[in-house]
């Protein structure tokens, strides 16, 4: 009865509206893509998939580190001026990673095409410094904007991107293009958002924002755990959700790659608009409620129950049916993409869950919890991917990572659980105050 009794007063909350604001335009930045995929499916090759898959990889692992996670900082204190600084601040950083990937990227191109065995990349890589700055620009903006509650925006921005990959990516398709059509899509989508974000803001976006004052660096030292703890293993994080395919590239065919990209285009776009939704409000919501001093675990009893009842009904659909679903929508070439996400489905729903409410465990500023699961993660999916990787059976792969995945995001879910209940909030002079 108590359950039921929090289940039913979570609808009810302005927590959950605020969700259903963002989520109701971020809806069809999502969905559009996955709607054009039996289109693009037809234009493109698994192993066209394949190939950008790597590059998006390669994009996701870095990417987490940009900003050097002074976005998420933004939405935490209440100065509207320690906020704008803190903007500034991740533009700076994002800025130097930048240019330090280009540097990267023009000293040892060949030998990162051949460790990726994407060696049909060639100078498309020369994309990635600046797909990075844009990412890390459109994220920082995003925050801001969640920052102020602005969450149309918010959604506004997300269904730019997504529009614009997904208009780019199937007019290519129809002239021709191979796997540069997709990644010519990821790189439009990334450059009008972005543009996009920067002009609604064009009045608040001063160049006070980029000059590195005493005050910039007194907030880089009071919120330095975001870069020490979230930053550094947001990168190991990274690279943990792209090592599947690090791995499937070079142990099977790039056919193999294209059927993985394909599983997690259509399972996670149904559920990441709702999950980003509701990690960006619940990231405002768990800060405001830190604050107030606030119990946290009956607030993240809800968005539990929450979440779990939004993914039960599609994680057993796609657990029954998803061969069927992918041979009859994308065609019979791409049934083996729905064999995959039939294994797959359960440890989804789970992560679903679990990685939706991280946001708690960098609000209550515990962030050492998240650096412990994130080198967790790491070693064992490398152990599990190394062990069964080489024997280049498929199924057998996939059956032990769903394992593998339950049980790190369980362990995840505890960590969020042990932050709700042990939330702190230093009591931080100014930055101009710490400056004096």
């Amino acid at each position: 009865m108590r359950l039921a009794k929090l289940y039913q007063s979570s609808w009810n909350s302005s927590f959950f509206k605020s969700v259903a604001i963002l989520v109701s335009g971020s809806a069809l930045a999502k969905v559009a893509p996955l709607l054009a995929s039996p289109v693009l499916t037809r234009l493109y090759t698994p192993a066209d998939f394949g190939l950008v898959a790597v590059f998006i990889a390669v994009l996701s692992s870095l990417s987490p580190i940009i900003c050097g996670k002074y976005e998420v900082a933004m939405v935490l204190p209440k100065s509207e001026t320690e906020g704008k600084e803190l903007l500034g601040i991740s533009f700076g950083v994002a800025t130097v990673i930048s240019l330090t990937s280009l540097f990267v990227v023009v000293l040892f191109k060949e030998n990162i095409l051949t460790f990726l065995d994407a060696s049909n990349l060639e100078n498309w890589i020369y994309l990635l410094p600046l797909m990075l700055f844009l990412t890390g620009a459109m994220s920082a903006m995003i925050y801001y904007a969640n920052r102020r509650t602005d969450y149309g925006r918010m959604a506004k921005g997300k269904m730019m991107n997504s529009f614009f990959i997904t208009v780019t990516s199937i007019a290519l398709g129809f002239l021709g293009a191979g796997f540069e059509g997709l990644l010519a899509g990821f790189f439009s989508g990334a450059l009008c958002a972005t543009t996009y974000l920067l002009f609604l803001y064009r009045s608040e976006l001063t160049s006070d924002l980029l000059v590195w004052g005493k005050e910039k660096v007194a907030l880089m030292k009071q919120y330095r755990e975001f870069p020490i703890f979230n930053a550094t293993t947001g990168l190991l994080d990274g690279v943990t959700l792209a090592m599947p395919v690090f791995f499937l590239t070079n142990y099977f065919s790039g056919a193999i790659v294209g059927y993985y990209a394909l599983l997690l285009r259509v399972a996670d776009t149904p559920l990441s608009f709702i999950a980003s939704s509701v990690s960006e409000v619940n990231l405002k919501k768990t800060a405001d409620l830190v604050n107030e001093q606030t119990d946290l675990r009956s607030h993240l009893l809800k968005l539990t129950l929450g979440l779990s009842a939004i993914v039960l009904f599609p994680a057993i659909i796609l657990t029954i049916f998803s061969p069927t679903i992918f041979s009859y929508v994308f065609g019979e070439e791409w049934r083996e993409s729905g064999v995959y996400l039939q294994i797959l489905m359960p440890a989804l729903a789970v992560r679903f869950v679990a990685s939706t409410l991280a946001t708690m465990i960098s609000a209550t500023h515990n962030n050492h919890f998240g650096a412990i699961w994130k080198v967790t993660a790491f070693l064992v999916t490398i152990i599990v991917y190394g062990i069964f990787a080489p024997q280049r059976d498929a199924i057998l792969l996939f059956k032990a990572v769903v394992l593998m995945d339950i049980m790190l995001y369980l362990f995840y879910w505890s960590l969020i659980w042990k932050s709700a209940g042990n939330p702190r909030n230093p009591i931080c002079r100014s930055p101009r105050e710490i400056v004096q």
